[in-house]
């Protein structure tokens, strides 16, 4: 007994000891979860039954300012501010009966008073008979959720460009306001209704073939196309479409305005081509490489050619003296300088006449432009002068001056000077008349102050001021971001005919402003100075800029939805931009790869071969492609199609991953080859079982006529030697049809040979007379649209021989047999037509199955079954097909395309 007594103490030690662990245990993680409680980021609040707050974190006290004691024990409501107050309450009423509050979203109130947006979540601490002993309320801060929020809506509403988002029920579910005032329809009518209730013409548009395209496809799209809306307005948008879980998103640019600055541009291009063709001077335009651009007639005919000879020929090509004269490298020094010279000589031209000539030449682009005056008639004037002066001064040494000749050469000379005079008049004229049509604005400034000396029509109706007011202004009046002191400095300091070019703001008569760009030069007018300045309207062009920056994004946006990996390199290859699965097939990130050479990127694409396919795809602009298995730098083995072509002066790849559907070939094509085995086993069974069963049914045939049934003495005996030879004779129908199906099939191979339609007819005709005579057919036959085809002999034969025969069989009881046959070509694809009136059949229920082997439509006469079988397996070996059209009692059409054509 006393020993039992003293194990039961040291079991009662041992619990006791156990408790004490649990209990410390216990002790330890209810202290982790207190601290976890106490530091936790939300806000997080114990109240009890009654209402008053038990207990309250460190983030709720200082997210709304306050100490931990002025919290404690004040009611629940003490919290929140006065706007959230009632919806607090009803949270709470729910609270009471169903225990729970969750992502309810209210306004908590700091210290100093200011909201607070958060999401209250409650839960109940209960006891075991269910009463809440107190509830745990959290506040999750929402302040920045709100602030994103309020961005994203602003975005929406500021974009200038019309957003939508269609659900897949075509239901709008989002509108912005320049969206409903593009379209005429209130934001909230839009939303929730469906697209073709608000514009039902819009079903017949490319817009709506365009949503529903990639609604479908889920691929992004974009369109530009011109909309009628229901109340008659037009205009032309421009469609960015793009799938969203929801359905699709549809970003609309009105481009109405872009369109008409494409066309202004255009004519503007027209009005300046005439004005400079209407020149009196020669005018030549050349690229970088001096390769001739563009010129005016009377450039074209200085050459000495046709326009078609010289536009895009090298300047060497077109006047091979410029480099022995030395002007070719003053032509090289412009366009590397941008610093222009003038010659003033006189020239050989290529056509062999000598002109003098003013020529100018100047930098335009990055190429050259050259203005000739043909000085020669005011050169030889000179001349004529100077050798009249030598002249008299030679008479007036020899004092044997002829005053007679004199008077007549000076008389001369006078019409000499007044026909000079005349025609610097007509230049001026013709000066004046260009100044005046000139599309742009232009203006001619009289000095350092500005003030303007002339100006043209242009430049009145662009800035709304009358000549008369312009005239009274000067430069600092009508761009408000250049003072006077400013231009004064520009006035002295522009040099002669050096013209520089600005963009700047001009400032209309209302007080509205519109950007230009402005070409100034110097120039001198009977000896003053003066600066010419053309000012050009650019604010369509800035809104063309705008736009193309808008579709450079949308592009990026659209190769970066790509399935295939996009690369874009420069000339010497090195990595200019890709898409996202671009770089990720590189293994690094996208700083590590753009800028390196492919070299670095791939260095075993050097030993592959394929460095110098891109390197000769950059030199020739010939694409490559490549395909088959590679290996990426990560190890991975796959099969790709990458394809190689030049862009701008560098290179583009574009590569696609086929390695499933190479794996998916590869394994039909093993499929294909067990296929072809098991059809050969199969053929040859056929063969031998045709050609085995064929002596021994002759035979089988042989015996059962030579007995006579009139010998058998019962009638049932008689009734099953009847059924014995008709199955024989099925059975003899049916081998003897294999054998022709088989010896049809050693004829595959068979080699073509041109054919006459009308020999072959004819003689087919001639090798069934009596069954032609027995028809009594009426045939009528046409192969003068296509009277020949190349053919194998036999194979043309067995389809018409068919044909014919099955119509002569088929016919109608009740009704004369009439044929029509005829023959036509269409793209090098030859179609053989059958048509008759006889019997006819359901062609859409039985057509498929006439083709078949054995197939018979019409048993009350004989046949094998297989004679449009073999047609079909000839059309069918030589790209052809079968088109049938019949009805019963209506008769059949046959339509054979006997080749494959182009």
């Amino acid at each position: 007994m006393e020993i039992q007594k003293q194990k039961t103490a040291e079991e009662l030690a041992e619990e006791q000891n156990g408790k004490g662990q649990q209990e410390f245990q216990l002790k330890e993680e209810l202290d982790y979860y207190k601290d976890l409680w106490e530091n936790s980021a939300e806000m997080h609040v114990n109240v009890e039954p009654h209402g008053n707050i038990r207990n309250c974190n460190k983030a709720l006290c200082e997210r709304l300012g306050y100490e931990k004691d002025e919290i404690v024990g004040k009611p629940i409501f003490f919290v929140y501010h006065k706007d959230s107050l009632g919806d607090a309450k009803v949270a709470f009423d729910n609270f009471i009966s169903k225990g729970i509050i969750k992502d309810t979203e209210l306004f908590l109130k700091k210290k100093d008073g200011k909201k607070v947006p958060v999401l209250l979540n409650v839960t109940a601490k209960r006891d075991e008979k269910g009463n809440i002993l107190y509830s745990r309320s959290s506040w999750q801060d929402i302040t920045k959720l709100k602030e994103s929020e309020e961005k994203y809506r602003f975005l929406l509403e500021s974009i200038t460009d019309g957003v939508v988002a269609i659900d897949k029920e075509w239901r709008y579910i989002l509108v912005n306001e320049e969206n409903a005032k593009m379209t005429g329809v209130p934001k909230e009518k839009m939303l929730n209704s469906r697209l073709t209730d608000l514009f039902p013409g819009v079903i017949k548009t490319e817009f709506f073939k365009t949503y529903k395209k990639v609604m479908e496809t889920r691929k992004p799209a974009t369109l530009v196309q011109e909309y009628t809306f229901e109340d008659g307005r037009k205009g032309c948008y421009e469609n960015g479409v793009y799938p969203i879980p929801e359905g699709i998103l549809v970003i609309a640019t009105d481009v109405t305005e872009r369109k008409k600055a494409e066309q202004a541009i255009k004519e503007r291009e027209e009005r300046l081509s005439q004005f400079i063709n209407s020149s009196t001077a020669s005018i030549h335009l050349f690229d970088s490489e001096l390769n001739l651009i563009d010129a005016n007639d009377i450039g074209i005919k200085m050459t000495g050619k046709s326009r078609k000879k010289v536009i895009g020929k090298n300047i060497l090509d077109i006047s091979p003296k410029v480099k022995g004269s030395g002007r070719y490298e003053k032509h090289i020094r412009v366009i590397k300088t941008g610093k222009p010279y003038e010659i003033l000589e006189e020239f050989e031209l290529p056509n062999g006449s000598k002109m003098y000539l003013d020529v100018k030449i100047f930098k335009v682009g990055d190429g050259l432009g050259i203005i000739t005056t043909d000085l020669t008639k005011q050169h030889n004037t000179e001349q004529a002068l100077k050798e009249l002066n030598q002249t008299l001064e030679q008479r007036v040494e020899e004092r044997t001056l002829d005053l007679e000749k004199v008077n007549m050469e000076l008389e001369q000379y006078t019409k000499d000077l007044e026909k000079t005079i005349t025609e610097r008049k007509q230049v001026e004229e013709q000066f004046h008349t260009l100044f005046e049509q000139a599309g742009d604005a232009l203006f001619l400034i009289g000095g350092p102050d500005g003030h303007f000396t002339d100006v043209n029509r242009r430049a009145c109706k662009a800035l709304g001021y009358t000549r008369e007011e312009l005239l009274t202004l000067g430069v600092a009046d009508i761009n408000p971001d250049l003072s006077l002191e400013k231009f004064s400095e520009l006035f002295e300091n522009l040099a002669l005919h050096k013209p520089i070019t600005v963009e700047a703001m001009n400032r209309r008569k209302s007080g509205s402003t519109f950007p230009v760009e402005i070409r100034s030069v110097r120039i001198n007018i009977h000896g003053k100075k003066r600066i010419l300045s053309m000012a050009r309207d650019i604010t369509e062009r800035k809104k063309a800029d705008q736009a193309i920056k808008d579709k450079e994004e949308r592009l990026s946006q659209f190769i970066n939805s790509s399935t295939a990996a996009i690369h874009l390199f420069d000339s010497k290859l090195n990595l200019i931009d890709a898409n996202d699965i671009g770089i990720k097939m590189t293994c690094r990130n996208r700083k590590e790869v753009i800028g390196k050479n492919i070299l670095h990127i791939a260095p075993k694409v050097k030993k592959s071969g394929r460095y110098n396919s891109y390197v000769e795809v950059i030199k020739t602009g010939i694409p490559n492609r490549m395909l088959g298995e590679f290996e990426l730098l990560d190890g991975q083995k796959m099969y790709l199609d990458i394809k190689a072509f030049k862009v701008g002066d560098g290179l583009g790849l574009i590569t696609t991953n086929l390695t499933e559907k190479y794996k998916v070939e590869k394994e039909l094509k093993r499929y294909a080859k067990d296929i072809e085995t098991a059809n050969k086993e199969l053929q040859e069974f056929a063969y031998v079982a045709a050609h085995d069963l064929k002596a021994p049914l002759i035979n089988l045939t042989a015996l059962a006529d030579m007995i006579d049934s009139e010998t058998i003495a019962d009638e049932e005996g008689k009734e099953l030697f009847g059924k014995l030879k008709n199955s024989i004779g099925q059975l003899h129908n049916t081998v003897f049809a294999l054998n022709d199906v088989l010896a049809f099939k050693t004829t595959l191979k068979d080699k073509k040979e041109r054919m006459n339609f009308e020999e072959l007819f004819s003689g087919i005709k001639e090798s069934i007379t009596e069954q032609l005579e027995a028809s009594k057919a009426n045939i009528k036959q046409d192969f003068s649209q296509c009277p020949e085809i190349d053919y194998p002999p036999l194979h043309l034969r067995s389809v018409m021989q068919n044909l014919l025969t099955n119509a002569l069989k088929y016919k109608h009881p009740d009704r004369a047999l009439k044929i029509k046959v005829k023959t036509t070509e269409s793209n090098k694809r030859v179609c053989l037509t059958v048509k008759d009136n006889g019997l006819g059949f359901d062609a859409k229920k039985y057509g498929a199955k006439l083709t078949g082997l054995f197939t018979r439509l019409h048993t009350h006469v004989e046949g094998k079954g297989v004679g449009m079988y073999i047609v079909n397996s000839i059309v069918d070996s030589h790209g052809g097909k079968i088109e049938i059209k019949s009805k019963p009692d209506k008769g059949a059409l046959f339509r054979i395309y006997l080749n494959e054509g182009k």
